[in-house]
């Protein structure tokens, strides 16, 4: 069985996926920490978890014969260089979770594919906030979760339904 995940980057993204011959969609909130920042004042910042996204990543795996990862690029803004840094690194994170993921289980295929937030929607031909009349329509069930977006799962849909 193939799966789609899609994997919206950053600490506050979600990460969804889909596992045919249902098309059974489902979505988590990207795992994070809180830890303290290395400064001279206290601070606290968010942290992709990596303990907890490798597990997610290998229950994943446990139960598809193959895994097509889309993981949304990280966005920069030279004016929010505190975030872009924060997208940077939950993006190697989340990287370096695959790939680890994909060493215990080496009789897996997957693939790791890049995707843009304008990409994605061009695929599923949604304009910005059309995305969770859509999310009601196709994944009812998920729908209730009450998220904040479910830009994860759509990034999985978008591979699901439109193959490029």
């Amino acid at each position: 069985m193939k799966t789609y995940v899609g994997i919206d980057n950053g600490v506050t993204g979600s990460i969804g996926w889909i596992a045919p011959p249902n098309a059974i969609g489902s979505i988590v909130r990207t795992p994070v920490k809180k830890v303290r920042a290395h400064t001279k004042q206290v601070a606290y910042y968010n942290r992709v978890d990596h303990i907890s996204l490798c597990n997610l990543f290998g229950f994943i795996f446990s139960f598809s014969d193959e895994v097509i990862f889309n993981l949304e690029i990280p966005f920069t803004a030279p004016d929010r260089a505190k975030q872009s840094m924060s997208a940077f690194f939950a993006f190697e994170a989340t990287r370096v979770c695959i790939e680890q993921e994909s060493i215990k289980f080496p009789i897996k295929k997957y693939e790791l594919r890049y995707t843009t937030a304008p990409q994605w929607r061009k695929k599923l031909q949604l304009q910005k906030g059309q995305e969770l009349d859509f999310v009601k329509e196709k994944f009812p069930n998920v729908a209730q979760l009450n998220y904040k977006d479910y830009d994860g799962l759509l990034i999985a849909y978008a591979d699901y339904a439109v193959i490029p």
